[in-house]
């Protein structure tokens, strides 16, 4: 390999000032760093190994993503506070007391806890139950529609 004789101190340090000027309009409307890099056309690697060493840099980056977060959140209370908006508020709600207002069904048991479950003489026995529900308000039903001819 041979040296560098054009530059004996290697490679110029990155202008970092220049490339978050790049970097932000990417940023500011949510792609990733590594997207954001692509699209301004500067080299992912050179510009992670800043992310990684330099706090400052790292953090430019940071708020540059955070900025549309924080135009969202203050639209959705300016629809709340000054709009009065009941679906804004719901959904608001729905995501930040998820205990009270969720829609969601969970599948685990609170806060991710395995829920209990049924051995296999107990799942038979439930499924067998419940057709036998089933079956009883289908015959009732039938009975019914015939009555009623």
């Amino acid at each position: 390999m041979s040296e560098n004789t054009t530059n004996p101190e290697g490679r110029p340090p990155a202008d970092l000032k220049e490339a978050l000027r790049k970097l932000s309009p990417f940023l500011q409307v949510g792609y990733s760093f590594y997207k954001a890099c692509q699209l301004a056309n500067l080299p992912f690697t050179t510009y992670l190994y800043y992310y990684k060493n330099n706090d400052s840099f790292r953090n430019e980056i940071e708020y540059e993503r955070a900025k549309v977060n924080i135009i969202a959140r203050q639209n959705i209370i300016s629809a709340i506070t000054k709009k009065k908006s009941v679906m804004t508020s719901f959904e608001w709600l729905d995501r930040m007391e998820k205990d009270d207002f969720s829609k969601r069904t969970e599948v685990t048991g609170k806060d991710g806890e395995p829920i209990g479950l049924l051995s296999d003489g107990q799942a038979l026995a439930t499924v067998l139950k419940t057709f036998d529900i089933v079956k009883s308000k289908l015959q009732d039903e039938n009975v019914q529609k015939s009555n009623s001819k």
